[in-house]
């Protein structure tokens, strides 16, 4: 049975309450209603256009006091202001990270008298064409089966890691502007060589962890332009055939993996130039391997992932927003209970594009180079760094085992002159 409308008496009681008690909360508690019905009223007396019918509560802005030559006060001029609200009754936009610009205007007494908030519509609108995209993948999207992994020894006691830097799938380079080619048809074969390569030379460990440390594309949308700064980038094809060749080398390298290794965890990070994307593909690999009980997915949409291993706790993120050196104290005060089970610890990113690694009071930061050449851009920039992919091998009693390296072109063939 639907609920009866609200009558206009009960929307003008709400809009004067809110008027005469000073506050949304102070009103709710005056009329002895629930917060969130009293919001009900509210927004439906606004919908209806209703406006109050009392006046405004004013408070002393300042006076003036006009005094005769023996002191006496002759005249007085009381200026006054509406009074400001509490911060918790002003409106509070739902997701923040979409904001450009708040500015907050305070009066005397710490209320908020005004407020103006900035948000950048195309990026909302791109973010619910995105969502509503990715509800309908993961509606009609077909599950992986279970991969039978071949009986072979494995190491409980190793936990193999193979970072994916900036990969950006989708970018195109051109070798006479830039010194080394790059396309969607380069990024498809220089990936999968050095995941199986590095893959191979691992232990093969019970646990893998397969961390994409952002920018696995090169743009977000139709347009080759990076979301936030709008910065024009080169790219090869459009952007399904982007994505299309993206996720499958994604599941190329999860199914290399799970050969060679009992479980895979996969961490995919958000990067500067993918972040809608990138939260798309997480949503992707989650409904793909959802029978597939030997691979797990991180699909928490927050920017910083961490992975405990015996006595080792590692931690990924972008690193386009956070220095280098704050890296260990976002860690130890997320994972505070961890930080004290564990004795070797390590941030890994990307965004930056070489590889520099420097020890901290408490653990290591890593950034990991690239397959990826420099782009035009990069390369006008003087930007250089050597194409490399790694593989990290802990042991859980709390150090770094081994490390393994890959470098484009290492296997060519060389003919003699």
């Amino acid at each position: 049975m639907a609920a009866a409308p609200l009558s206009d008496a009960l929307c003008q009681e709400a809009v004067d309450a809110v008027v005469q008690h000073g506050s949304i909360s102070a009103a709710a508690r005056a009329l002895d209603i629930s917060r969130g019905t009293f919001d009900a009223r509210q927004r439906e007396a606004r919908r209806r256009g209703f406006v109050s019918t009392l006046p405004p509560r004013l408070v002393l802005k300042g006076q003036s006091i006009l005094r005769d030559r023996d002191g006496n006060e002759t005249a007085r001029w009381d200026k006054t202001k509406q009074e400001g609200r509490e911060v918790e009754d002003t409106f509070q936009l739902p997701d923040p990270k979409k904001v450009v610009k708040t500015a907050t205007l305070y009066d005397a007494q710490g209320k908020v008298t005004s407020q103006w908030i900035s948000e950048k519509p195309e990026d909302a609108e791109r973010e619910a064409l995105w969502q509503a995209f990715a509800d309908k993948l993961a509606a009609d999207l077909p599950a992986r089966k279970p991969v039978t992994r071949a009986k072979a020894a494995s190491n409980a006691d190793l936990l193999a890691v193979y970072p994916v830097g900036d990969h950006h799938t989708g970018m195109m380079a051109w070798a006479k502007e830039s010194g080394k080619d790059w396309d969607l048809k380069i990024a498809e074969g220089t990936l999968q060589q050095a995941a199986a390569h590095l893959i191979s030379q691992c232990p093969p460990s019970d646990t893998c962890l397969i961390p994409f440390l952002g920018d696995f594309f090169h743009y977000d949308s139709y347009s080759s332009v990076t979301p936030a700064s709008k910065h024009l980038v080169d790219s090869d094809g459009r952007m399904p055939k982007m994505v299309d060749v993206g996720w499958m080398l994604i599941e190329y390298v999860i199914m290399a993996a799970l050969e060679r290794h009992k479980h895979v965890r996969v961490i995919f990070e958000k990067g500067n130039h993918d972040e809608a994307t990138a939260a798309v593909t997480t949503m992707f690999l989650k409904r793909l391997y959802r029978n597939e009980p030997r691979v797990s997915v991180d699909d928490s949409p927050a920017f910083w992932h961490y992975f405990e291993f015996g006595k080792c706790l590692l931690g990924t993120n972008h690193g386009d927003k956070t220095k280098f050196e704050k890296q260990l104290s976002v860690m130890a005060h997320d994972q505070s209970e961890a930080w004290g089970r564990t004795t070797y610890r390590m941030m890994m990113t990307g965004h930056v594009h070489h590889e520099h690694r420097k020890e901290y009071p408490g653990g290591w930061v890593e950034s990991f180079g690239v397959l990826p050449p420099g782009d035009a851009y990069a390369h006008r920039g003087g930007y250089r760094s050597i194409q490399q992919m790694h593989a990290l091998v802990f042991h859980r009693d709390g150090y770094l085992a081994s490390r393994h390296m890959f470098y484009p072109g290492m296997f060519d063939q060389k003919v003699a002159a």
